[in-house]
């Protein structure tokens, strides 16, 4: 493998092309059970993130508001 080839295939960062790849799919990065009223952060692809719950909502998908468990 080339430098540049390793170089196009480990960088993530917005706007790389391995970065557009994989910011296309979902990563699961924690469990509802462990999701808590303070904030949990995550870095992810070069980006910064967190998720949280409270004791009477599911926790929530920080990108897209989504329910990350199913209704009781």
């Amino acid at each position: 493998m080339t430098r540049e080839e390793n170089e196009t295939l480990t960088r993530v960062g917005a706007g790389t092309p391995m970065g557009d790849l994989l910011r296309r799919y979902w990563w699961p990065v924690g469990i509802s059970a462990d999701a808590k009223e303070r904030p949990s952060f995550v870095r992810l692809l070069g980006k910064t993130s967190f998720s949280f719950g409270t004791a009477r909502a599911a926790p929530k998908c920080w990108g897209r508001s989504a329910r990350t468990a199913a209704p009781p």
